[in-house]
């Protein structure tokens, strides 16, 4: 039997909390061992609720934890210098998403990860949900050639001020579209280039108001010469964010609701097949459902040399540079080459 691959967590937020160390829960070839956060008592009431230890800093844990691998779910500014300070101890990581808040952060730890030829993952964890699991393998089978993806997309900034007696409607914090974009659709960029592959040229639009709530709609052409658009916007809370994407091949389509159900059309068969994954009610949970569980699966067989990462900081750096570059182009209304962003620096 394999020993459990022991894992340390650095940041002790509500992602950590309630999708990571929930899920690794979930995953018998995982241990976290180790917790350090910011807050130290937050730190010290989870590393007590799972046996592990507290640490007072990322460095002290790296230095004595002997970890195979960490989860990194802090802001988005510090993801890069602790992701940094891991890898240069041989530690792979698995980042939060987005990599970095800048393109320069994002390739640095792109290139160190690349070059140490390390099993680092990005936090992109709808490439593991099982039913866009189920696509991508059809695809790479050659069932299915990708002609044309759309993605409709859409969640508000979190929290919010819940139903009271006083006040019997929730009510939504105000979002800031630009930074709804870079947090939560960005999920929705990389699918665009999980399914459809790199983009060679995007136009993007904007409607309401940038610096607030707002919706848009970018339109790709990719390198394989497929066309994809993504629609979305900032409007809806975040409780309860709606997803669609459909891949379109010739004479052929996948419809995927909600990164639940697939639904396979093709010519030849009326209706659609229809593929609902086999949950058990243990498994059907929404951490599983989007992927955060086999997620962790995967990043432990990434670490014991069986699996090649789905998703690499260098998916991070490219998927971060494609969303800026739609933020650009709607700025500047014009036609963009996402290679454009990588003249910029800082």
């Amino acid at each position: 039997m394999s020993e459990e691959v022991r894992l340390g967590v650095v940041g002790c937020g509500f992602i950590a909390r309630n999708r990571h160390i929930l899920s690794a829960l979930e995953v018998p070839a995982i241990r976290i061992v180790a917790i350090t956060d910011l807050v130290r008592e937050r730190a010290e009431e989870w590393a007590s609720r799972l046996g592990a230890k507290a640490y007072i800093s990322a460095e002290e844990m790296y230095e004595q934890s002997d970890l195979k691998g960490v989860i990194i779910t802090t802001r988005p500014e510090t993801h890069v210098p602790l992701a940094l300070g891991a890898m240069q101890r041989r530690i792979p990581v698995l980042v939060e998403k987005p990599l970095a808040d800048n393109i320069e952060s994002a390739r640095q730890a792109a290139l160190m990860a690349d070059s140490m030829k390390l099993p680092c993952l990005m936090g992109f964890n709808k490439r593991s949900a099982p039913a866009y699991q189920f696509a991508k393998q059809q695809i790479e089978k050659g069932h299915f050639r990708v002609t044309s993806l759309n993605v409709e997309f859409s969640s508000g900034t979190w929290g919010g001020v819940p139903p009271s007696p006083d006040n019997p409607t929730y009510t939504r914090i105000r979002a800031d579209i630009r930074k709804a974009m870079l947090l939560h659709h960005i999920h929705a960029f990389d699918l665009v280039r999980y399914f459809a592959g790199e983009v060679k040229t995007l136009r993007s639009i904007f409607t309401g108001d940038i610096n607030g709530d707002g919706c848009y709609a970018t339109v790709f052409i990719t390198e394989s010469g497929a066309v994809a658009s993504l629609v979305s916007g900032s409007y809806l809370s975040w409780r309860h964010p709606f997803e669609r994407v459909t891949i379109a091949g010739v004479n052929e389509y996948f419809s995927i609701d909600n990164f639940r159900d697939v639904t396979w059309y093709r010519a030849d068969e009326a209706p659609g097949r229809k593929y609902t994954p086999n949950y058990s009610i243990q498994e059907y949970s929404g951490n599983y459902l989007e992927g955060f569980v086999p997620q962790l699966a995967h990043f432990a067989q990434c670490i014991r040399g069986n699996e090649t990462p789905r998703a690499t900081l260098r998916d991070g750096y490219l998927t971060l540079r494609l969303d800026l570059a739609a933020q650009l182009s709607a700025k500047e209304g014009r036609d963009l080459d996402p290679t454009e962003l990588d003249a910029v620096r800082g």
